[in-house]
């Protein structure tokens, strides 16, 4: 009787499994590609673009670029120059082959404004410089602690010690504006953000503004972000403010070198960059945000576009200040 309850159980389940199964035409949910515009302007260098086009991932990374787009540069609503097409040979760039230059530096203050004639149409974005941020100070402090965690070998134990840095980075706020910033610590010579230990940004309340999106909710959990994190000035408009980064490792690996260096920038974002900054960041926060997609209990989040004309993409405009630091494997 055992045996054959267990059959029928096993026949059950594979018809329930099976008919969960069906083939699905990924082509019909194909949309007809848009130009896409992608632009970052800073007082740093000339204003670039790319120009491209959105693809379906049955594609299987094509080449997008637009190299037949008739591409114009306006500041401060004046026609400046035709932007120009350049082939780009990056490794990694699998969809994208080439930009397109200008002769311009932009300047704080400067309206931005990039227009595209495309064979998907249309389409133009604008932005403004915004003025250039100030880091007044940096302290760093170190804490050594048991994590709780250890190894066991014969006839012992031995504890796992982590080292805490703790970075102090104090600016000031402009008070007659809205504000909009991204802090990033890194290496210096290095855009391999890997090559951090973990940061947590958890211990500022304008961390945990920007992402307690259900009433401060998630207060004091682990806030990463190793390529940096979005805040704006809402809560502390006008302030001399000290914001709180922790970075974390094993005790072990801190020590494998006397001193390390890190690099502290602080950006000052245009709105529109802000928003697609945040948007990107929301999106990446998988233990917050994808987690409750997956369960059906948020709305997935989209991409932040300011590309006017029926197209997507981004024309942001930041500038940077940065300090090196260096950190000291010692605790005397």
């Amino acid at each position: 009787m055992n045996n054959k309850l267990y059959c029928l159980i096993i026949l059950i389940s594979f018809i329930a499994l099976h008919s969960c199964y069906a083939d699905i035409d990924l082509e019909k949910y194909r949309e007809a590609p848009k130009a896409v515009l992608n632009c970052a302007v800073s007082p740093d260098t000339i204003v670039m673009a790319s120009i491209s086009r959105t693809w379906f991932f049955t594609e299987n990374n094509p080449n997008v670029s637009l190299q037949g787009a008739d591409v114009k540069l306006y500041i401060n609503d004046i026609f400046r120059e035709q932007m120009l097409w350049k082939d780009i040979t990056q490794e990694g760039s699998l969809n994208a082959r080439g930009i397109y230059v200008s002769s311009i530096t932009p300047l704080p203050g400067d309206v931005v404004k990039v227009t595209a004639s495309t064979e998907y149409g249309e389409i133009w974005a604008e932005d403004i410089v915004p003025p250039q941020p100030e880091i007044l100070d940096v302290k760093i402090s170190y804490r050594r602690f048991d994590n709780g965690s250890g190894t066991y070998f014969p006839g012992g134990y031995e504890t796992a010690l982590q080292v805490e840095t703790r970075y102090e980075i104090t600016f000031q706020d402009n008070p007659d504006e809205e504000n909009y910033y991204l802090v990033r610590i890194s290496v210096p010579d290095s855009e391999e953000y890997e090559t951090l230990y973990p940061l947590d940004y958890s211990g500022d309340p304008v961390f945990i503004g920007e992402e307690s999106i259900f009433g401060g909710s998630f207060e004091g959990k682990f806030l990463e972000g190793q390529g940096g994190r979005t805040f704006s000035d809402e809560t502390i408009n006008g302030k001399k403010y000290t914001l709180i980064v922790k970075e974390t490792y094993m005790d072990e690996y801190y020590f494998k070198d006397k001193t390390h260096e890190r690099v502290i920038s602080l950006y000052a974002l245009s709105k529109s960059y802000y928003q697609y900054f945040t948007s990107i960041q929301y999106l990446t926060d998988s233990q917050i945000m994808q987690n409750m997609a997956d369960y059906g209990l948020t709305e997935p989040r989209r991409i932040f576009s300011n590309v006017q004309g029926g197209g997507t993409g981004i024309l942001g405009a930041s500038q940077h200040v940065e300090k090196i630091v260096t950190l000291e494997a010692s605790f005397d």
